[in-house]
């Protein structure tokens, strides 16, 4: 009876374990799921970070390599601004020596009288003018005054005292003063630097 017994205690113990094997194989298989499971998702979220930190990293490269290719084309146009400043300044430096040599030439008085004829065509109504002509233009004055009578004989011309402080060629003013019309060389030079600059441009 008591072997009966024992037997049953016996079957009965090695049902349990056999249940516990189970129960600890299935849990042990459910863990490793679970595992796998989040390993695959954070492997899946971290490509993704990654992802976005390289989408970053080019648009930043990107980004920065404009900026770069911009700053080079400012310093660039600043450049070439910069250089066309120095020939235009050279230009027009080029083209006051050259003025001031027409001083030299057999048909000065000639240039002299254009001159003086052009700057008082900017003073309509004068009736009165005074002369100033630079110190190179003085000895050509009194006969400039003669032509310039015999041409306009309407308006009386008087010669300043006082050479006018430029290069060359001469300043036309009212007797009153109020108005004056610059025919010096320096003036016409920079009359035709928006020419020249023209002419640059186009050169480059």
């Amino acid at each position: 009876m008591r072997e009966q017994e024992g037997g049953k205690v016996g079957a009965l113990r090695d049902l349990l374990l056999d249940r516990a094997d189970s129960q600890k194989e299935a849990l042990v298989h459910s863990a490793e799921a679970e595992a796998e499971a989040w390993k695959k998702a954070e492997e899946a979220r971290l490509e993704q970070q990654v992802a976005l930190i390289v989408d970053e990293a080019q648009a930043r490269a990107q980004d920065i390599r404009r900026r770069q290719l911009a700053a080079m084309e400012r310093e660039r146009s600043l450049e070439r601004i910069r250089l066309q400043n120095l020939l235009l300044d050279e230009g027009v430096r080029r083209l006051e020596e050259a003025l001031v040599a027409l001083s030299s030439r057999p048909d000065f008085d000639d240039i002299l009288f254009g001159l003086a004829l052009e700057a008082i065509s900017s003073l309509p109504g004068a009736d009165s003018l005074v002369l100033r002509p630079g110190p190179k233009e003085k000895p050509h004055v009194a006969g400039l005054m003669r032509r310039l009578s015999e041409a306009l004989p309407s308006i009386r011309f008087e010669a300043s005292p006082e050479a006018a402080p430029i290069l060359g060629g001469l300043w036309i003013e009212t007797s009153d003063g109020r108005r004056r019309v610059p025919a010096d060389w320096h003036s016409k030079a920079g009359e035709l630097r928006e020419r020249l600059a023209e002419a640059l441009l186009a050169a480059h």
